[in-house]
């Protein structure tokens, strides 16, 4: 629906003022449940409670003067939005174990 017109997506007139769309995550990780020879969503259950804002962003590339990391500069006179209509399952541990202070049994769920 959001591409639909009436969507968030569906203003063609408006998507030429747009600069960004920021995407939130949700990260993965801990103690591996599965074998390594599993796929990686088998593997770490674990995730932060929270999501993490404006993690990934898509861009228009006419509209932004530079991009950085998780984010970017855009263009004077163009906007950008946060989009909650999906969330990237992002895997921390995927590749090896890195301790990291936000998976803390409080901001732990399964």
């Amino acid at each position: 629906r959001d591409f639909e017109a009436g969507g968030i997506f569906g203003d063609a007139r408006a998507l030429e003022f747009l600069a960004s769309v920021f995407v939130p995550a949700a990260e993965f990780g801990g103690s591996p449940v599965a074998p390594a020879s599993s796929p990686v969503y088998h593997r770490f259950i674990w995730r932060t409670a929270l999501r993490s804002w404006k993690h990934l962003v898509v861009v228009n590339p006419e509209n932004i003067l530079t991009m950085h990391g998780h984010g970017m500069r855009p263009r004077p006179g163009t906007a950008t939005l946060d989009y909650f209509g999906l969330t990237v399952h992002h895997y921390l541990y995927a590749f090896g174990f890195y301790w990291r202070s936000y998976f803390t049994a409080a901001r732990q769920t399964n």
